[in-house]
């Protein structure tokens, strides 16, 4: 979850200019991503003028942009006194969030120890795209194309006990587990 630098990425001045501006960016401003992570790189590339030779667009989607953007929304929370519990890999390693890090869930069981006595939870994504967590028969929290704001006042009142709407899905089980992913 720690966010390293790739060499491939050192190597290029201008890949590595584009490194620290997202870095930075969605450290302080996550919703700036938008629902489009392909749109938002593309976006900066032409910004910075970054050539698509020798460009690996796969190290920036899955070892910055996703990881930023997942650790910039837990900043925007913490920073608005939500209580948070992180639960996956890698949150523990992160100073700043190793007391609000869960751990890894590895089984179905820990998946419903996590969530119990949770109000509501984030989804994972800033794709608007049905995830697996929309199944789970508890609100879920969406950021995608919301105002900082408004996501705040969302994650407050559910963090509050007050009722965020339900995602509609089926509720997760074994059972749908195994249709989901198949046998």
């Amino acid at each position: 979850m720690r966010i390293e630098t790739p060499q491939r990425v050192i190597d290029y001045s201008s890949q590595m200019l584009l490194w620290e501006l997202i870095e930075s960016e969605l450290a302080a401003k996550p919703l700036a991503l938008g629902d489009d992570p392909q749109r938002y790189l593309e976006q900066r590339m032409k910004r910075l003028k970054v050539a698509e030779e020798g460009f690996d667009r796969n190290i920036f989607l899955e070892r910055l942009i996703m990881p930023s953007y997942h650790q910039g929304m837990v900043r925007l929370l913490l920073a608005a006194g939500v209580r948070l519990q992180l639960c996956g890999r890698g949150w523990f390693e992160i100073e700043e969030f190793r007391e609000h890090s869960r751990g890894a869930v590895e089984s179905m069981e820990e998946f419903a120890a996590a969530l119990n006595g949770c109000a509501a939870v984030v989804h994972p994504s800033p794709i608007k795209s049905t995830h697996a967590a929309d199944a789970i028969g508890c609100p879920i929290l969406q950021p995608s194309g919301m105002p900082s704001e408004r996501f705040i006042a969302e994650a407050r009142k559910a963090a509050g006990g007050s009722a965020v709407p339900k995602r509609k899905g089926e509720p997760l089980s074994s059972e749908r587990l195994v249709q989901l992913i198949g046998k």
